[in-house]
């Protein structure tokens, strides 16, 4: 069979059995001889040890010699592993010599060397098959081999080996092997060679011919690698190793890639999250955006409520008759029409301008001014005639010389009424407004509201003995501040008085050294000598056209000789914890407005203040039958509300407080009044705390009789005298009622009707 038999193949050599695909040697070669089995692709001889051939190379357990394209040039052996040629196994042995087959088996050029060791060598297959691994058309691996190159080998070796099938089927005999070119082996045996064993030439080259040196003009298919100029084996050489680099950074890149496999297939996960996280980030920078948004809106209105607080602080320290009146802007200094447009040009949202405020009000005051002194003159001319035409009536009517002189004195009374009428006219204006037709009584509000402050450089300082209280023992909002400074223990750091029980036409008189009433009611302690009779006096004083109502308690500066303030719920504030540092060690711990109660206080305070405190008054000076039945209705419906919540509470004081709180004094002060004095003479009479309301009348009794503070500062002959003797319009007689017996009941009594009830 041409191509693949052993007597048809090319050759140059004699005794060469090797054929285009290997030697189909017999088995009646003797094992002493070698072996002639290099083709084209390698010889196919196997050791005694038998391997098998794959396309890439077999696994072998012993070491290989990593083999370039075209094999090794001696390279001394190591002890590290080296792969194999381009498709040749990486096998290692250690400790043994290795060479490296080429892409052809061995060196291109065949390798000369004489391998007649005791060690066994071993060499790894070229492409088309080595000596220690199998090729692609079946190689053979012997424990010591040489590598046929693409041109022969000269090596011979004597070896015990056997047969290996090749990719064509051949096999050959275990015997001594000898390398051939690819058309056969040059051999010093004469062997029976292809076309009746003769050269290419007819004639028969021996083993000693000499190489020739080519150059790449005159290199062949049939030029040994040996024949081949020295820089051509050079080049071959570099081209054999930087194959076999190429090899070696291929299995370095077999073996990581199934850890880059890993690693890839997290990157689809990680994007997704990434992808996600990056979407949650979007969705919170919009949020964040809306956010800060909102927050320049909300320092943008913030600001705008600054600048109109700073108005209203500014507006507060005008006198009363020059604030503004609209409370929505502040824009407007009174309800009146200004006679300019200087004040209509009032930016809001700048700070008021108080030297342009008052020369815009020069002219208005000026123009007040001359209506006033016309009026005056006005007044003056009518008195003179009244008081000509009453001259000539009395003397028409007497008849003597003496009477002009009672005319005078006829005259003086008459204007003595005409100032009471003014007076009496001048009181309503605080209790229900004429021309209203509601009826309903509308409180004013405090003018002065400063704050004494514990701190360094505070306008108004926390010292002792500077300060002042102007009280009335009649009053429920002058009461409370009686009750913290007992409690508190001010009695030595705050002084006080209290005025005379009965409120005239001038409002609150001090009482003079003739009067006989209880408590600290005496004059005016802080104005001895300068005739201040009435509290309006101290009022006065701040501001000679004070046009407010002149109301206690009244909290007072000595060393100023200002008024702090007269807002009743802001000085027992003060009163709280200003002094501290000066009052004894037990009374700090008194604290009567706890931080977790402060909530519920100030709720309480809120529709307590307005139904029950400012309730009794709103039933009491109604105008109208529909103003009092809404007022008295709302008062004893929270009454009731009281009365639930006392009932629930697992203390003897409000909102289940273990000791007093600010809602306790605030409404004791009302409650304390209510069945001497407002039952009948406001007409609060649905029922009576001590008969209609028993765990009120307990929480009452409780207070009165257990603390000092509470009892101690409370005066019934004050408080039942001045309401029905200074209340003209309610009580027109003056007439004080003997009841109730008593004032208040002992701790442990009750009324007959309850006591009845209870025996049942």
């Amino acid at each position: 069979m041409a191509g693949f038999g052993r007597s048809n193949s090319l050759s140059i050599n004699t005794g060469g059995g090797g054929g285009l695909f290997g030697n189909n040697a017999t088995q009646s070669q003797q094992a002493s001889q070698p072996q002639s089995s290099g083709g084209l692709f390698g010889s196919a001889q196997q050791p005694q040890q038998t391997q098998s051939g794959s396309m890439f190379g077999g696994q072998n357990q012993t070491s290989q010699p990593s083999g370039g394209l075209f094999g090794s040039l001696n390279k001394p052996a190591t002890t590290a592993p080296a792969s194999g040629g381009l498709f040749g196994a990486s096998t290692a042995q250690a400790s043994q010599p290795q060479q490296s087959g080429g892409l052809f088996g061995g060196a291109l050029g065949g390798n000369t060397q004489n391998q007649n060791q005791a060690q066994n060598t071993a060499q790894s297959g070229g492409l088309f098959g080595g000596q220690s691994k199998p090729s692609l058309f079946g190689s053979s691996t012997q424990q010591t081999t040489t590598t046929p190159s693409l041109f022969g080998n000269n090596t011979t070796t004597q070896q015990n080996q056997t047969t290996t099938p090749s990719f064509q089927g051949s096999t050959y005999q275990a015997q001594p092997q000898q390398q051939n070119t690819m058309f056969g082996g040059m051999n010093t045996q004469n062997r029976p060679g292809p076309l009746g064993g003769s050269t290419l030439g007819g004639s028969q080259m021996g083993a000693s011919a000499q190489p020739v040196q080519m150059t790449l003009d005159s290199m062949r298919g049939t030029t040994r690698f040996n024949d081949l100029h020295p820089e051509l084996q050079t080049l071959i050489q570099q081209f054999d190793e930087g194959i076999q680099r190429k090899i070696n950074y291929c299995s370095q890149i077999r073996e990581t890639l199934p850890g880059s496999e890993r690693d890839i297939s997290t990157i689809a996960p990680d994007v997704a999250y990434i992808e996600s996280f990056l979407s949650t980030v979007e969705v919170g920078l919009d949020n964040d955006s809306a956010n800060i948004a909102h927050l320049k809106q909300l320092i943008k209105k913030d600001a705008e409520d600054a600048t109109l607080s700073f108005r209203a602080i500014e507006n507060q320290r005008l006198p009363a008759q020059f604030h503004y009146r609209n409370n929505t802007n502040l824009t407007a200094s009174s309800s009146k029409t200004p006679a300019t447009s200087a004040l209509d040009e009032d930016d809001p949202t700048k700070p008021v301008d108080l030297m342009g405020y008052f020369n815009c009000r020069t002219d208005e005051l000026g123009r007040t001014l001359d209506v006033y002194q016309r009026q005056i003159r006005e007044i003056e001319a009518h008195l003179r005639t009244m008081e000509a035409g009453t001259l000539e009536k009395a003397q028409q009517l007497t008849g003597s010389r003496s009477a002009p002189r009672d005319q005078r004195r006829e005259l003086v009374e008459a204007l003595k009424a005409i100032e009471g009428a003014i007076l009496d006219s001048a009181k309503k204006v605080g209790q229900v407004k004429p021309g209203d037709k509601s009826g309903e009584f509308k409180r004013q509000t405090s003018v002065f509201r400063n704050w004494i402050q514990n701190k360094p450089n505070a306008e108004f300082p926390a010292e002792a003995n500077r300060y002042h209280l102007y009280v009335s023992y009649a009053c429920p909002w002058a009461h409370r501040a009686l009750i913290v400074r007992h409690l508190k223990g001010l009695e030595k750091i705050i002084t006080y008085n209290s005025v005379h029980w009965h409120m005239g036409e001038q409002g609150w008189r001090f009482a003079t050294p003739g009067d006989e009433v209880p408590g600290n009611t005496t004059p005016d302690p802080l104005h001895e000598g300068q005739g201040y009779t009435h509290l309006r006096h101290v009022y006065f004083e701040q501001n000679p056209q004070y046009e407010g109502r002149f109301t206690v308690p009244v909290l007072y500066d000595k060393v100023q000789k200002r008024i702090v303030s007269n807002e009743s719920a802001e000085i027992i504030r003060m009163l709280y914890s200003e002094f501290d540092d000066l009052v004894e060690e037990k009374f700090r711990g008194v604290d009567l407005f706890p931080g977790e109660l402060r909530k519920g206080i100030e709720g309480m305070n809120e529709w307590v203040y307005d139904d029950v405190n400012n309730g009794v008054y709103k039933s009491g000076f109604a105008t109208t039958e529909e103003a009092y039945t809404k007022a008295v209705t709302q008062l004893f419906k929270s009454l009731d509300r009281l009365e639930a919540e006392m009932s629930k509470s697992s203390t003897p004081y409000l909102l289940s407080s273990p000791h007093i709180t600010e809602a306790d004094i605030r409404l004791f002060t009302t409650l304390i009044r209510f069945d001497p004095v407002y039952v009948q003479h406001f007409k609060c009479n649905i029922r009576d705390i001590r008969s209609g309301y028993p765990h009120l009348h307990k929480w009452l009794r409780h207070l009165y009789w257990d603390y000092p503070a509470f009892r101690e500062t409370t005066q019934f002959e004050h408080i039942k005298k001045h309401y029905t003797k200074s209340h003209a319009q309610i009580n027109k007689f003056q007439i004080t009622p003997v009841g109730p017996l008593p004032n208040i009941l002992e701790k442990e009594d009750e009324v007959p009707s309850v006591k009845a009830v209870m025996k049942k």
